[in-house]
């Protein structure tokens, strides 16, 4: 029991605490997430200004190589006295040309074309030291895009060709030359055209900012045509798609690229991660402010052969948000560390809280127990002073609460009680014991009632008396049913006395008689009879105040209540005259009831006889027997209340009725009503005193209802027996007889 108990405290305290758990997960959880939000908001923050800085670098760093580029293509073209197409301008030509390539060291070739497309001066730079190309080895580039674009310019313009690979001979050289041409006409101290000077400007130059960058960083690089394609990219098989069919392009990988192609520089950030872009070959807008310290330069013009290419930062999503995830996951596992934390402490705060609940419902329930209790409770101090009274208390006395509150219990004193014993109660209560006593108290209307009141003192931790409990049972009823009971009793003994004193003296008379000398052995024989019967009425006179007494010492047993009264009525048969009308009204399906078959036989032909003698020689008597519901009655006998469902056995008649004066003497012993001369030789008023005591014997209760003008009906009220096996002993030499039709 104990332990079921234990298990039954703990659901609440664990349901509580997981409860309560759950609640700071929650919010630790709505905490985190906010955090992560903001994470990710200012980690993305952090990559865009981070990925700005480095496009706008990388962008200024491939700026100022073609912005050096064009200065030194610019510088030289300047020179017209390098441009005469003679042996010495020529030679002079060439030894610049040298000079510029070992010092730069971004040129692949640097050639001197004249009007018709023939190479006239050319250096080759392979990365460490500058090759004169000399005789035949000099080539037409007449049919070169770049030649034919370059040729018609005037002075201070410069073509810029596509960004591609170098070819020779008709094909890609290998390994690969990724270049950039870019060419001015060039003109002789007279002023003529004398044909146009182009460098090849090594693309490997432009593109090691990009390499830098991708082995030194987490974010991607690439350099994209205006048509989608890579000019560098970190996987070298992408690169120059261009020009090798089949390979992959940046707008079939990135859905992104149109919305990137469509703006010169910025920044986008889609489910695929971060891009960041800006334009790089927009020569006409950028360079011009760096080349007007140039006097040659002033008012260039530049002739792109295709659109600017564009830097594009790529960042991925998981690179983007990687530091934020491994802070979010160093949070998650902090929450589950204190989750698990908080739970210990969550459960002792849930069973604190539980014990001060379970604390508060007890006081609760205390309170109720006492405002709704029958009792009479009140509590005073430790000097006697009431500090609260509960309803039945205010009902009983007829004293508010506001009333009672503030004085001492002798408000409520009779005066008809010994000062003596007031003084033992508060020697008493004041040692710490209990004092148990029957008080006569007084009302505030002044009526007297019997209160049996228990005091119980209250003490603190030190033993110290610190309240006192008054609880009292009104019995004044009971004190009622005593004294009447005592009435009964003293009635009892008065009849005892007088009928057995008349059956006694009439006993030693016929005896005395009968020992008179010489009598005649006739009238002896008579006297002797007479005295037999007089001993056999005062038998039957003790059976009859046995049986009132009520013997608590018969066995029950199941009845069929139905199966008794059809016998009762045959037996009743001889009782009746024509002239009596009986009616029966007996339901099949009444239930059991547990009893002494005897005994509940003469309550009933008890009952029956007295409506026998109600009606006389004419009227109408019914027995009826069902299952009935009562409420709000109560037993005319003991005043017991009735509320339920019983067994009613029901006896009526049209006779006189009871008068309302006689009611209340019905049940004493040797009551009767009849006339003298009806009671010559009888031991009246044992009837219904004999019904009560076998009624309540059987657990049951009587209801008397009377009109004087109609019906009187007594009914018997019996709890019905539990579901047993239907019983009915039939008593020696006895056979069962049908009840017969009313």
């Amino acid at each position: 029991m104990q332990h079921g108990s234990t298990r039954l405290h703990l659901r609440p305290v664990l349901r509580s605490s997981i409860t309560l758990t759950v609640l700071i997960g929650v919010f630790l959880s709505c905490v985190l997430l906010a955090s992560h939000y903001l994470d990710r908001q200012f980690e993305q923050a952090h990559w865009q200004a981070e990925q700005i800085e480095t496009v706008s670098s990388i962008t200024a760093e491939i700026t100022g190589y073609f912005q050096q580029a064009l200065s030194d293509l610019l510088l030289i073209a300047s020179d017209k006295s390098k441009f005469a197409n003679t042996s010495q301008s020529n030679a002079e030509l060439i030894d610049h040309f040298s000079r510029l390539a070992t010092i730069s060291r971004s040129y692949y070739q640097l050639r001197f074309l004249d009007l018709s497309g023939q190479e006239i001066a050319r250096v080759n730079f392979d990365g460490t030291k500058p090759t004169v190309v000399r005789g035949e080895e000099l080539q037409d580039k007449s049919t070169r895009p770049y030649f034919q674009q370059s040729i018609g310019l005037n002075a201070g313009e410069v073509y810029v060709s596509r960004f591609d690979l170098n070819i020779e001979h008709q094909s890609i050289e290998l390994p690969i030359r990724p270049v950039v041409r870019i060419a001015t006409p060039v003109f002789n101290p007279a002023g003529e055209k004398t044909g146009i000077v182009i460098f090849n400007f090594l693309g490997d130059k432009l593109l090691g900012p990009l390499t830098f960058h991708d082995q030194n960083n987490d974010s991607k690089l690439y350099l994209v045509n205006h048509e989608g394609y890579y000019l560098y990219s970190d996987q070298p098989e992408q690169n120059w798609g261009f020009m090798y069919p089949g390979r992959p392009s940046f707008a079939q990988q990135f859905s992104e690229w149109e919305a990137l192609s469509a703006k010169m520089s910025g920044q986008l950030v889609s489910n695929t991660g971060l891009f960041t872009f800006s334009t790089v070959n927009r020569l006409e807008n950028i360079y011009q402010l760096s080349l007007h310290s140039f006097k040659a330069a002033h008012h260039v013009k530049l002739a792109l052969d295709e659109p600017p290419w564009r830097i594009v930062s790529y960042v991925p999503e998981q690179t983007l948000y990687a530091a934020t995830e491994r802070r979010f996951n160093y949070g998650i596992l902090v929450v589950t560390l204190l989750l698990l934390a908080a739970f210990p402490i969550t459960y002792a705060w849930a069973n604190s809280r539980e014990k001060l609940k379970a604390l508060g419902e007890l006081q609760r329930l205390y309170a109720q127990a006492m405002e709704q209790n029958s009792d009479l409770i009140y509590i005073t101090d430790a000097n006697g002073l009431i500090l609260h009274a509960n309803k039945a208390t205010q009902e009983c006395t007829g004293y508010s609460e506001s009333e009672i509150v503030g004085q001492h219990p002798s408000l409520f004193k009779s005066g008809m009680q010994s000062e003596a014993m007031y003084e033992n109660l508060w020697k008493t209560v004041k040692s710490g014991s209990t004092f148990k006593g029957l008080f006569i108290n007084k009302r505030k209307d002044g009526e007297m009632f019997y209160e049996l009141k228990t005091i119980t003192p209250m003490l603190d931790e030190h033993g110290e008396i610190t309240h006192f409990v008054s609880t009292g049972v009104d019995v004044s009823k009971l004190q009622e049913s005593r004294l009447k009971e005592m009435v009964l009793a003293s009635n009892l003994a008065s009849g005892i006395s007088h009928h057995f004193g008349n059956m006694l003296c009439g006993i030693l008379g016929y005896i005395s008689l009968a020992e008179v000398p010489g009598i005649h052995s006739g009238v002896r024989a008579q006297h002797i009879h007479n005295a037999r019967l007089a001993t056999e009425k005062a038998t039957k006179l003790l059976e009859e105040i046995r049986t009132s007494a009520g013997d608590s010492a018969l066995s029950h047993q199941p009845l069929d209540i139905s199966r008794l009264l059809k016998r009762i009525i045959a037996e009743d048969k001889k009782h009746q005259t024509p002239t009596i009308e009986f009616i029966t009204n007996i339901s099949s399906e009444t239930p059991n009831i547990l009893g002494n078959q005897q005994y509940l036989k003469k309550a009933i032909e008890a009952l029956l006889k007295n409506a026998r003698e109600a009606v006389g020689q004419l009227g109408t008597i019914k027995l009826t027997a069902a299952l009935s519901e009562h409420t709000h009655q109560h037993c005319s006998c003991c005043d017991y209340p009735l509320d339920g469902e019983f067994v009613e056995i029901s006896v009526s008649d049209n006779g006189a009725g009871i008068a309302p004066e006689n009611m209340q003497f019905i049940w004493d012993p040797f009551y009767s009503t009849k006339e003298s001369r009806l009671l010559v030789g009888e031991t009246p008023g044992l009837g219904l005193t004999k019904v009560r005591s076998i009624v309540h014997n059987h657990n049951g209760h009587i209801i008397v209802d009377t009109d004087n003008e109609h019906y009187t009906t007594i009914r018997l009220l019996f709890p019905p027996a539990p579901h047993l096996v239907e019983t009915l002993q039939t008593e020696p030499g006895e056979k069962e007889t049908e009840a017969f039709p009313a």
